[in-house]
């Protein structure tokens, strides 16, 4: 008997020596840094197109693997990584684009594109050229939202609210973009801690704005205009995307 309970408790002590050996075994081996799931897409970038009209007439939407447009959700909370216009084939033709580079709470890339002179991308660089530069170092939340104008049309509008509030910008067609573009660029640098170089002298007369009108019940002026005169005041310009002009100046399409 005294050899059966012998034998039992050397079998036992073997286990728990190989359990503790193998748990030494996994530990000294080192962690992935890979993210999870299917690695096809790792550190690709995900686009949200702005686009009310091409999209499904709910809001923004992305592109599935089939080319199909799903809806997403209105708020997004994520850092902002970048502001650029950029050039882009869009349906066989250069276009410019707006991109509004975040990065979500899961670490993914997300670039929010919108026509450069849409009212979503003028809403959004209003918005952009009055935060406070500590606010962009911290998440933001962008809600995106259906407006309709004075002519009837719908368009999709969005609205910033940071760590502060939401902030209250209103815009009007004739403003100067220019200013107001460079103004948010260079805010977005400087939270992002880049040096934005100085703008070459340009003499070219801006482009006309879009026949769009802000939508009924939203007054002009305002905030807007305080922003305008102080960013025309000495405009600093802003780095660029790689696709994009060499020239922040030269980039904006206003």
């Amino acid at each position: 008997m005294a050899d059966v309970d012998t034998n039992l408790a050397i079998a036992l002590a073997l286990e728990e020596i190989a359990a503790s050996l193998k748990a030494i075994a996994l530990s000294t081996i080192p962690k992935s840094t890979q993210p999870l799931g299917f690695q096809a897409d790792a550190g690709r970038p995900e686009f949200i197109f702005a686009n009310l009209v091409k999209g499904n007439g709910d809001g923004w939407y992305r592109l599935l693997e089939n080319n199909q447009q799903e809806t997403m959700p209105p708020a997004f909370w994520g850092l902002v990584k970048d502001l650029r216009f950029v050039q882009r084939e869009r349906r066989g033709e250069d276009v410019t684009k707006l991109d509004l580079v975040m990065e979500g709470e899961d670490g993914k890339t997300y670039i929010f594109e919108s026509g450069a002179q849409s009212f979503f991308s003028r809403s959004l660089l209003t918005a952009l050229s009055l935060c406070p530069v500590a606010d962009l170092q911290q998440p933001i939340r962008l809600f995106s939202y259906v407006s309709e104008l004075q002519t009837g049309d719908r368009t999709l509008n969005v609205s910033i609210t940071t760590q502060s509030g939401k902030l209250q910008a209103s815009w009007k067609a004739d403003d100067d973009w220019r200013a107001i573009a460079t103004e948010a660029k260079t805010r977005v640098y400087k939270a992002l801690g880049k040096e934005a170089p100085a703008p070459e002298p340009t003499t070219q007369p801006a482009a006309p704005p879009p026949p769009t009108r802000p939508p009924a019940g939203n007054p002009p002026g305002g905030s807007r205009d305080r922003i305008t005169q102080r960013a025309n005041a000495k405009p600093v310009a802003a780095g660029v995307d790689s696709r994009a002009a060499t020239d922040w100046d030269e980039e904006i399409p206003f």
